[in-house]
C-alpha cells in the first residue's frame, strides 16, 4: 500500500543461526514496543552496528543516547523527524559505529575489563592506606 516493498522486508520468527545475519542485513533497528522485559532485541542489533529508533521506554535508560547511538520518540511527528535524519547514509554509520563500539563483544570486554581494573586499584588504594 505504502510503496514500501522495495525497502522493508518483514521476514517473520527467524531461525536461531540467522538472526545475526538479520540485523546485518539492516540500516536501521525500530521498535515501537510499549514496554520490554529483557530488551535483548535492542543490544543484539546495536552490537551488530544498527542505530535505533525506538519508542521511549525506561527499559532504555542507560541504553540508547539520542543523538549517539539512535533516536527515541514518543509521537508520530517524532518518529517522522527521526526517519527523516535517518535517511542520512553517514548519520547511520556514525550512530551504529557507536553503538556497536560499546555493545559488540570487543565493547563488552572493554567495558567488563575496566570495571576490574577499577577494582583492583580500588583494592590496592585501600591496601596502601
Amino acid at each position: 500500500e505504502r510503496g514500501l516493498t522495495d525497502r522493508v522486508l518483514f521476514t517473520g520468527m527467524a531461525a536461531p543461526e540467522r538472526v545475526a545475519d538479520c540485523y546485518k542485513a539492516g540500516d536501521v533497528f525500530v521498535s515501537a514496543s510499549r514496554s520490554e522485559t529483557q530488551g535483548l532485541t535492542y543490544l543484539e542489533a546495536m552490537a551488530s552496528g544498527l542505530p535505533l529508533l525506538c519508542r521511549e521506554d525506561d527499559c532504555l535508560k542507560g541504553v540508547l543516547s539520542p543523538g549517539e547511538n539512535g533516536f527515541s520518540y514518543t509521537t508520530e511527528a517524532g518518529f517522522s523527524a527521526a526517519v527523516r535524519a535517518l535517511q542520512s547514509a553517514a548519520l547511520r554509520r556514525r550512530l551504529g559505529t557507536a553503538a556497536e563500539a560499546r555493545f559488540s563483544e570487543a565493547g563488552f570486554a572493554r567495558a567488563a575489563l575496566a570495571v576490574y581494573e577499577s577494582c583492583l586499584a580500588g583494592a590496592m588504594g585501600a591496601r596502601a592506606a
